[in-house]
């Protein structure tokens, strides 16, 4: 397999395990093993990624593990909290994926449930948001992707949130 990412590309080869995430089991998930990746993926205080993304976008047709899991779910949900500590010297959590339930501890015990558009990406209609001071009203298709390093959004959007923000 080769894959493309905004950042580099790894190669390698697709390989099958055991998938045993706390004690869900499959018995035969594929899985990409880079055989060469690029410098930045080298730098950064991670061992792989792990797909949470639909089928359709899958290298090589292989099922992604939370697709293969589902059944084995309390409830067919993941809930993902990202947090701002990046270096494993720190000993403190970056985050925290929660399969099968909501994440009580560290997200809003309210939940906004919309449809998705597209079972691509995780893809789905935004009417308006707001981040401090900063709010719009344009209607947008947007995704919400924990893979990805960077976030894309309308000039005029982004020069708001980080003005609001103090962003740098």
């Amino acid at each position: 397999f080769v894959i493309f990412y905004g950042s580099g590309s790894c190669k390698g080869y697709i390989a099958t395990d055991v998938l045993n995430l706390v004690g869900l089991v499959y018995p035969t998930q594929g899985l990409g093993v880079a055989t060469s990746i690029a410098s930045v993926f080298g730098e950064q205080p991670i061992d792989g990624i792990l797909g949470l993304g639909w089928p359709v976008l899958a290298e090589d047709n292989v099922v992604p593990p939370i697709q293969n899991l589902l059944d084995q779910l309390d409830q067919p949900i993941f809930t993902v909290w990202l947090d701002r500590h990046v270096l494993p010297l720190e000993n403190k959590l970056g985050g925290l994926i929660t399969f099968g339930a909501l994440d009580n501890a560290n997200c809003d015990a309210e939940v906004d449930y919309v449809t998705l558009s597209s079972k691509t990406y995780w893809q789905f209609p935004m009417t308006s948001f707001s981040v401090g001071t900063y709010s719009s009203n344009t209607k947008e298709e947007v995704i919400s992707d924990t893979g990805t390093s960077w976030i894309g959004a309308p000039a005029a959007a982004v020069k708001g949130i980080v003005k609001a923000t103090g962003a740098k």
